[in-house]
């Protein structure tokens, strides 16, 4: 289904999503949102608006995508952190946001209208999902 500016396909660029870090800012540190969802004994949703789709834009308007998603999240009033998810391949890393409670439904609806592919939902029980929003 496209390759646009990224050169890889489909199959390739969800492998990329299958194997990159996330890691979420707690107040304090960097850590991994896993044992935060045991504690927390909630879901969570990651989401960016940077990079979308098949498009690479700049990073001026990947950081005014995110700071748009950012709004977006604050008005519907969830608990929101920082996240980031870096490549395990090169040094690339997007800066998003993960929502705590948040359905994984809300979180694709949320993601197609930045032009996202996919999400990352942690479970409860720690466990992560790579949802494909398209």
């Amino acid at each position: 289904m496209g390759r646009g500016d990224t050169g890889i396909g489909r199959e390739e660029l969800f492998g990329i999503y299958d194997d990159t870090l996330v890691t979420v800012w707690d107040g304090s540190s960097w850590v991994d949102p896993a044992p935060v969802c045991v504690a927390r004994g909630e879901s969570g949703v990651v989401l960016t608006a940077w990079n979308p789709g098949w498009e690479r834009p700049g990073r001026a308007a990947n950081e005014a995508n995110n700071r748009r998603l950012e709004a977006e999240l604050d008005l519907i009033g969830a608990d929101v952190w920082p996240a980031v998810g870096a490549s395990q391949r090169d040094d690339h890393s997007e800066p998003g946001f993960i929502v705590w409670g948040m359905t994984a439904e809300r979180g694709c609806e949320i993601a197609r209208r930045f032009g996202q592919l996919a999400i990352y939902v942690y479970d409860p029980d720690g466990s992560r999902k790579t949802i494909d929003c398209d």
